[in-house]
């Protein structure tokens, strides 16, 4: 005749802790236990923040440590895409990071914004050290942040003088470059209209200081734009010549 298998929880529940504990000292006691912590791939997280999440204490089981736990905590630091945390018996409990990547700064409502690789904000107290990332604004400049950022890769001619870049309607962008000139670029085949605008530039067609803007959104014809003072020079240039 068959019976039933009556559980009292609470009763288990310190059965299960008597013999964790008995576990863990047997562990330590047979020299499973914390000697050394190895963690790599850290640039900008903080020692002090991975020891914190952590909270190793040398001696200790290597059983003391719930890995998937600590990957979460770990995950959590702003810095820190994804993490690994092994032990490696009999003495070792390891780390592995992969940090974000940044790539451009976001001026957006008055403040300024580090954007990694895949667009989103990094929550980096300190941003002086990436003065010389791309600056952009735009409403959603951060999330074709990565485009942008590809594209220009192979100008470093370009790359060189650009001083930022402004993302109209989620579309288009605007380079901006040295002091004030501004160049419209197209939606689309933007490579050929930024070799076209590096070819303009080497050739010294953009020292004018008198251009504000280009205009090189349509293939077959580029719009130049003069300040008010260049527009009224060639303005006499022309009456003189009609003249």
């Amino acid at each position: 005749m068959g019976g039933y298998l009556f559980f009292h929880f609470k009763a288990m529940d310190t059965l299960l802790v008597k013999i964790s504990t008995y576990f863990e000292q047997k562990s330590v006691q047979y020299g499973v236990r914390l000697e050394t912590i190895i963690v790599e791939g850290r640039e900008n997280t903080s020692a002090r923040d991975v020891a914190k999440v952590l909270s190793a204490r040398k001696g200790t089981s290597l059983f003391d440590y719930d890995v998937h736990l600590l990957r979460e905590k770990l995950v959590d630091l702003p810095w820190v895409r994804s993490a690994i945390v092994q032990r490696r018996f009999p003495s070792t409990l390891y780390v592995r990071l992969t940090e974000r990547r940044p790539i451009a700064l976001w001026h957006h409502q008055g403040k300024t914004h580090l954007i990694d690789d895949q667009g989103k904000e990094i929550k980096a107290p300190e941003l002086s050290k990436y003065r010389r990332l791309l600056k952009i604004s735009g409403e959603d400049a951060p999330q074709y942040a990565p485009q942008i950022v590809t594209t220009l890769q192979p100008y470093s001619y370009l790359k060189k003088r650009l001083t930022g870049a402004v993302l109209n309607g989620g579309r288009q962008w605007d380079l901006l470059f040295g002091k004030g000139l501004r160049i419209k670029l197209p939606e689309l085949e933007i490579h050929k209209a930024l070799e076209y605008v590096a070819d303009l530039m080497k050739k010294g067609y953009l020292d004018n200081p008198g251009i504000e803007s280009i205009d090189v959104r349509l293939s077959d014809r580029t719009f130049f734009y003069l300040n008010q003072e260049e527009a009224k020079k060639h303005q006499v240039s022309f009456l003189q010549k009609k003249g």
